[in-house]
Order: C-alpha cells, then sequence, then structure tokens
C-alpha cells in the first residue's frame, strides 16, 4: 500500500511549482480509468487551474523582459548622452585643429535633440544614424579620427554605445507583440486554490490504494513521490531555534576602555541527538549590550542561515 508523501508547496520558487503541477496534470490525464473515475471532475478543476497558472507563468517572464528591455532603453540614454558629453568637452578645446571637428560633430549630435523621450524604435533608428556617421566610411569618420587624436575617450564612448544598441535590440527582438491582458488574479490566490484541488485528489487516491485491489492507485502514487522526494529535497529549507543551542559559558572579561567583543563556541544538539558547532557568520551572528564599562554586559546570539531566533547570555567585565 502507497501513500503520498507531502509536499510543501509553500518552499517551491515559481518555476519548480508550475513544473510540478504541469507533470502532475498529465499524470491525471494518462491515469487509467480507475483513477479517473475515482477523481472525477476534479481533473478538470485541476487542469483549469494548471492552464490560468501557465497564463500567470507568461506574463510574469514578460515582465521580466519589460523590465530588461527598459534598463536596457536607460543604459542606452547613458551612452548617448556619454558620447555627446566627450564631444562637448572638446568643443572647448584651445587646439584649431581640434575645435572645427568637434564642433562639426556636436552640432550633428544635438540635431536629433532629447532621444530618451522618443518611442524605441526612433532610439534605435537615430543611435544607428550617429553609429554609421561616425564610424569608418561615415559623413563624420575623419573628424572623428582628429577628435580620437586630441586624446579623447571618444573610440570609448563609442564603443559602449554600439554595445548599448545591440543589447537594446536584441532585447526588443524577443518581445512578444501580441498584447497580453494582465492576470485578474494573483499567483497566491490561483495557487492556493491549486493546492487545495490537488490535497484532494490524493486523499481520494490515497483511499482508494487501501480498499481497491487496482494495482494502478499505487503505481500512480509512486510515481508522484519519486518526483516529490526530489523537490522537498532541493527546496525545503528546514530552520532550526537557535534558542534551544548551547553557548560555552563566558569567562570574566578584563575592562580595556573599549567594547569588549567576546565570542563563544555555540554548539547545537538536533532531533537525532547530533551535536553541531555552529560557525559565526553562517549560523548566527553576535551583538552586545552594556558591553564597556564595567559591570553585567549582555550578548544576544542571533541565528541566520538554517537557524533562527535569538537567544541571550550575559557576561562580566571587571577591572583587573
Amino acid at each position: 500500500m502507497a501513500k503520498f508523501i507531502g509536499l510543501n508547496f509553500s518552499y517551491l520558487p515559481n518555476d519548480a511549482h508550475y513544473n510540478y503541477v504541469s507533470n502532475f496534470d498529465d499524470s491525471l490525464k494518462d491515469a487509467s480509468e480507475a483513477i479517473e473515475t475515482a477523481v472525477g471532475s476534479l481533473v478538470d478543476d485541476f487542469d483549469a487551474l494548471c492552464i490560468e497558472e501557465s497564463d500567470l507563468m507568461k506574463w510574469v517572464r514578460k515582465s521580466d523582459l519589460t523590465k530588461k528591455i527598459q534598463a536596457a532603453d536607460r543604459d542606452l540614454d547613458r551612452t548617448f548622452s556619454a558620447l555627446r558629453a566627450v564631444v562637448r568637452g572638446l568643443t572647448y578645446s584651445k587646439s584649431t585643429s581640434i575645435l572645427p571637428s568637434a564642433d562639426y560633430v556636436y552640432t550633428m549630435l544635438m540635431k536629433y535633440g532629447n532621444v530618451n523621450v522618443k518611442p524605441y524604435e526612433d532610439q534605435c533608428g537615430i543611435v544607428k544614424a550617429v553609429i554609421e556617421n561616425v564610424s569608418a566610411g561615415g559623413d563624420y569618420a575623419t573628424d572623428v579620427s582628429i577628435l580620437a587624436a586630441a586624446p579623447s575617450t571618444i573610440n570609448a564612448a563609442i564603443s559602449d554605445l554600439k554595445q548599448s544598441l545591440t543589447t537594446f535590440e536584441t532585447l526588443l527582438g524577443q518581445r512578444d507583440k501580441k498584447k497580453m491582458k494582465k492576470p485578474k488574479r494573483s499567483f497566491k490566490v490561483v495557487r492556493r486554490e491549486i493546492e487545495i484541488v490537488y490535497h484532494k485528489i490524493t486523499e481520494i487516491i490515497d483511499a482508494y490504494s487501501i480498499s481497491s485491489t487496482d494495482a494502478s492507485f499505487n503505481n500512480f502514487i509512486d510515481l508522484n513521490n519519486e518526483e516529490i522526494d526530489r523537490l522537498n529535497g532541493e527546496h525545503q529549507h528546514v530552520r532550526y531555534s537557535i534558542a534551544k543551542s548551547q553557548p560555552a559559558k563566558i569567562p570574566d572579561q578584563q575592562y580595556t576602555g573599549y567594547p569588549v567583543t567576546p565570542v563563544p563556541e555555540v554548539l547545537f544538539k538536533d532531533s537525532d541527538g547530533v551535536l553541531h558547532h555552529l560557525s559565526l557568520g553562517k549560523d548566527f551572528y553576535l551583538k552586545y549590550k552594556d558591553n564597556k564599562e564595567v559591570g553585567n554586559a549582555t550578548m544576544f546570539i542571533h541565528g541566520t542561515g538554517k537557524y533562527k531566533g535569538k537567544r541571550t547570555t550575559v557576561f562580566i567585565i571587571h577591572h583587573t
């Protein structure tokens, strides 16, 4: 007789959650007629919720791409402004050989106006035109060569602008042209319903695995338990209470006129009776109170990583 292992959904990140429920949904569709009959309409309910979660995942991925495009847009604005700044600086040159070229290139850059307020496609067109003008064979290539010999950072600024444009165009090419409507319900709501239906289904199959002689119920459970066990191992993070730790007694400390910060050995015994030596920074960190003057000082041991909570201990500061 098999029984479903409990899956702690709350620890699963977006992709792991979606992958598991999708696979579970597929396994229900491929299940035996006996399982299909036992579960009934819950199969359709679960399938509909999986489709809704799929739409949410698409929305999240689209949102992530939008954020990347916005960041690339800002970087394109930055590198375009940086090129203008470099050329503008050269317009103050006292060299009669540099000044005409600087004025000429700067006038070209300024004629495009405030590039960052233009639509994405227009920005790309402007930046492409600028790069063509200042690159080899372009109308301003000779002037750029003169400015590069100033010396100046104009070549580096042009190179940065090219890289920014490439990144920006690549992301725009990945953008889904279809307008997606924002989902009506949140991940939290949909996933809560998924978990409710999931538990109803697993409880029914668990019950039939006991009462039915049909082996398909046990086989279905065994198949899914392998994946559940893997997910629990990868994503479930057990946290222990630092309040149950055993810090070593801190010997009396000598007054120095400065804050006294002893670091005790901290041990923790788990439920199997195994004693663990905890590491400062990895498993706990320390704070102190009244640890400068003579008298009683307090140390606060705060759990971190696998450990949570805090505990306190007292030590004494005295004159020699």
